[in-house]
């Protein structure tokens, strides 16, 4: 019987041995994995923050006023135009000026079929997000494209400065092509006379 005692003993103790290590490997195979995936996170993050001042601007967004006049509490509309310079678009911020003491709220429609536009108000402007569809397999290489239209009512007479804005407070107005670059495109504005 000791034999068969010390047999048995032997065997549980390799057991237990083994399932310990089973379980520190398994442990530190997880721990390499999460390791892994927050540093190419990082990394991912690092390569897209790129500050807008080391590269030449690329593209534009112009905007053009439906009319040159119009009236304090009619609905006015202007159309952004877009200039990719040759990049397949899938997406763009733009900032788009809101004077609050001349008009009211802004809203957008994107005249891409294969964009949704989104719009966020903020403190004298919003940012005007465009992203192209996953179901969407034509190219978006604009130039001088309708993109967005805007519609808002002015609030008081005189000359309102409609503006794409290239930054404002820690916002950017950019492109995004389809290899996820940031292009960051020139901008301009138009005036529009409130009577």
């Amino acid at each position: 019987m000791d034999d068969e005692t010390q047999l048995n003993q032997t065997k549980r103790t390799y057991f237990i041995g083994s399932s310990i290590l089973v379980l520190l490997i398994l442990a530190g195979f997880v721990m390499y994995l999460k390791n892994g995936m927050k540093a190419s996170t990082e990394k991912t993050v690092e390569v897209t923050a790129v500050a807008p001042t080391a590269y030449p601007a690329t593209g534009s967004f112009s905007i053009v006023s439906e009319t040159q006049t119009t009236t304090v509490g009619t609905l006015t509309k202007a159309t952004i135009l877009a200039n990719t310079d040759g990049k397949d678009l899938v997406g763009y911020d733009l900032l788009f000026s809101v004077p609050a003491d001349k008009m009211g709220s802004v809203k957008a429609t994107s005249l891409l079929p294969d964009f949704q536009v989104f719009v966020k108000e903020n403190a004298g402007y919003v940012t005007i997000t465009g992203i192209r569809g996953l179901a969407s397999t034509s190219s978006q290489i604009l130039a001088e494209t309708p993109l967005v239209e805007v519609s808002f009512v002015p609030k008081v007479s005189g000359n309102l400065e409609l503006s794409v804005l290239s930054s404002m407070q820690n916002e950017l107005t950019k492109f995004v092509d389809t290899e996820t670059k940031l292009f960051y495109p020139n901008v301009s504005s138009t005036g529009v006379d409130v009577q």
